[in-house]
């Protein structure tokens, strides 16, 4: 939310979520793993009840202008932005302009096929991307191995003192990791890929050996132009980036309007 200074009054609310945003039809067409979001516009819904005006943004737009605004993107045109958080997302900036495709639902890279006869993912499909390279992928796998119900936090503090006994799930989320990373440098040729994550980034062994296989899985001169570095910013502050870019600056090629 956007307030004034001086009277307190707020002027705008940004609205950040997952899935499939379609500038066509102004709503989220499709999210695979928050399906009461389907077919809805949660930014019109606030508009009507509050008054004020509310920007609907797919997260990982905002992800990007919040790093550009708070982060380590600040005078960046061309970079990618990939959240290994709930799902995989990815987010590009070429020329400083944020790559939408034809309705505003490029970057779902979460949703390639990497394993045809991996797990059932939420989109409907099997083996996706988003099952074996993401926090939640390595949650899951922790899970299978203890048998028992596990949450994200409890999992992460697991790993702070056993790390040593989830090696191999560590190892195998690190991988696919690596090659959605790769796949990003070898397509979009980026200055930096920024990465949003919690277990597999903020701690720094493990973020180095998902860098490590990177190096092996990555074409080295698109690397070698190329620098992977963790987020700065959080998806409120993408939020808060949305709206003021949006009342500021008015309507941004790339960006889209999502009312």
């Amino acid at each position: 939310m956007l307030l004034s200074r001086t009277a307190a009054a707020a002027h705008g609310v940004g609205v950040s979520v997952p899935g499939l945003i379609s500038e066509r039809l102004n709503q989220v067409v499709f999210c695979p793993n928050l399906h009461l979001l389907d077919h809805r516009n949660p930014a019109q819904d606030l508009e009507q009840r509050l008054g004020i005006e509310c920007l609907l943004m797919h997260e990982l737009q905002a992800l990007c202008l919040a790093e550009r605004m708070y982060g380590g993107a600040r005078g960046l045109d061309n970079f990618a932005m990939l959240d290994v958080t709930q799902g995989l997302g990815l987010g590009v900036v070429v020329g400083g302009v944020i790559l939408a495709g034809h309705s505003g639902m490029a970057g779902e890279i979460g949703h390639i096929t990497a394993d045809p006869t991996g797990i059932r993912c939420g989109c409907g499909n099997r083996g996706c991307l988003e099952t074996m390279a993401t926090d939640a992928a390595l949650v899951r796998m922790m899970r299978e191995r203890l048998n028992k119900p596990l949450s994200f936090a409890a999992a992460a503090s697991l790993l702070e003192g056993r790390e040593a006994d989830f090696q191999t799930e560590i190892l195998a989320v690190a991988e696919y990791l690596a090659i959605a990373i790769a796949a990003v440098i070898n397509t979009f040729n980026p200055t930096t890929v920024f990465v949003h994550g919690k277990l597999l980034v903020e701690k720094q062994a493990r973020f180095d050996l998902v860098l490590a296989r990177v190096r092996e899985r990555t074409l080295e001169p698109l690397l070698a132009e190329c620098t992977i570095v963790a987020t700065r910013s959080s998806k409120r502050q993408g939020a808060i980036a949305g709206i003021m870019h949006w009342l500021t600056e008015g309507r941004t090629p790339g960006l889209g309007r999502r009312r």
